[in-house]
């Protein structure tokens, strides 16, 4: 897991360097750890949202 975060770091790093002087806040990606679990359970919410559940 840590080296996948040092990874993303660096590709984040030169994306933004790549992008050159920009005004604001920019967030160039996020990842998102979850569990089987959860994911479970956003499928159920989702399905209830779309109106397949």
């Amino acid at each position: 897991m840590a080296a996948l975060k040092e990874l993303h770091l660096e590709i984040e790093g030169w994306m933004e360097e790549k992008m050159g002087d920009v005004g604001g806040e920019f967030q160039g990606a996020a990842i998102d750890v979850v569990t089987p679990d959860e994911v479970k359970i956003w499928k159920e919410k989702m399905s209830k949202v779309l109106g397949n559940g």
